[in-house]
């Protein structure tokens, strides 16, 4: 992941986890690397530049890493995961098709 674009969904995230302090933008900023791997290693590649799934899926699991709790992000996140996953899938082939 860029840290252009860890920079650039850095206020976001703080802003949805209420973070107005800069003291722990590190931190966060791990959380959100975190979470941009450990989405994208379920669902391919996703872009998060911008609102949907993808960012929405990736507050909430900031917002876990935020208080200690991801254990349980992909259980409780499946439905959306899977949507996101075949979504993903349903773009690479319209990508591959057109090539």
């Amino acid at each position: 992941m860029s840290e252009d674009l860890s920079s650039k969904l850095l206020g976001p995230i703080k802003l949805h986890l209420r973070v107005t302090w800069n003291s722990q933008d590190s931190e966060i900023k791990e959380y959100i690397e975190e979470g941009v791997a450990y989405i994208d290693g379920i669902c391919g590649e996703s872009d998060y530049s911008v609102s949907g799934l993808p960012r929405i899926l990736l507050k909430a699991y900031c917002r876990r890493a935020w208080s200690g709790n991801t254990s349980m992000f992909e259980e409780d996140y499946r439905r959306h995961l899977l949507r996101l996953q075949h979504e993903n899938g349903v773009r690479r082939l319209r990508r591959n098709g057109n090539e």
